[in-house]
């Protein structure tokens, strides 16, 4: 069968493929899977989200939406439609500096008074601009989804040297989002997307748009995004546009990769200066 064999095994009862104003559960498959499943409310297996390669970070990353109609010896369901996910890495502006106070430092160290303690500081600003590609069951492109982002991150790493030789590590990050704009076109013509432009580190988080709502429902455990549907496109095609929303261009996630690099470079020019 597959390395998600059991993540994308079949349900007792195969339900028809959505049509109309419909709701959606979608969470991960499995603990140890990339791919998602998508739930009616009584949370009973509908449809499948096979993520074929790649991340959100990499130049290129795609995904099918299948349902659970196989052919004999198959594998995979008939593809209801299918997203990539292309775009650049961020783009970081950064500089090595020696001095805390210059004006334009986005990015240094310095080692405090204290012999035995001593700090490694980065601070970046970055941006981000990335686009999903949504194509429609029989391979026609139908919609594509932007995505820009900018914000400052940094992170401090220090370091304490002990009387017993050991070392003791405190890291810290906090990024600041500057803006954010997504852009949705369905066949040449925009459709306008409103969210909440505050609280970048909150799980929770509502897109909303004329062909659906999204709920991303931050849980302990599993998150779940929820969908509700219009009767303004197909419901492949929003259930796509919203899982996009939802498990690549959530800011939160965003914000999040983003300290990670700024910790890395402060780790970095720690083990340098040791």
């Amino acid at each position: 069968m597959g390395c998600c064999a059991s993540a994308d095994a079949l349900p007792d009862v195969i339900l028809p493929d959505p049509a109309g104003e419909s709701e959606f559960i979608v969470e991960a498959a499995g603990s140890f899977t990339k791919h998602f499943v998508v739930l009616n409310k009584q949370r009973e297996k509908w449809l499948f989200l096979r993520k074929d390669n790649g991340s959100f970070w990499d130049p290129s990353c795609s995904v099918q939406l299948e349902n659970y109609v196989r052919a004999d010896g198959e594998d995979q369901g008939e593809v209801l439609g299918t997203v990539t996910i292309e775009g650049n890495e961020p783009e970081f502006k950064m500089e090595r500096e020696i001095e805390q106070d210059e004006e334009n430092n986005h990015y240094w160290w310095e080692e405090s008074d204290d012999e035995e303690e001593t700090e490694y500081k980065a601070k970046m600003k970055w941006s981000l601009d990335k686009k999903a590609i949504f194509k429609t069951k029989l391979g026609a492109v139908s919609a594509e989804l932007k995505i820009k982002m900018a914000g400052k991150s940094k992170a401090e790493v220090e370091i304490t040297d002990k009387d017993d030789g050991s070392q003791e590590r405190k890291t810290t990050a906090k990024t600041k989002v500057k803006k954010i704009f997504y852009t949705l076109m369905h066949n040449g013509e925009e459709i306008p997307i409103t969210y909440d432009n505050k609280d970048w580190d909150a799980g929770d988080r509502t897109w909303e748009c004329p062909p659906f709502r999204a709920f991303y429902d931050e849980r302990s455990g599993r998150d779940t995004l929820d969908v509700s549907t219009t009767a303004v496109l197909h419901p492949c095609e929003s259930l796509l546009m919203a899982f996009v929303l939802g498990f690549f261009m959530h800011p939160k996630f965003i914000t999040e990769q983003m300290e990670r690099y700024a910790v890395r470079a402060a780790e970095q020019m720690a083990f340098h200066h040791e």
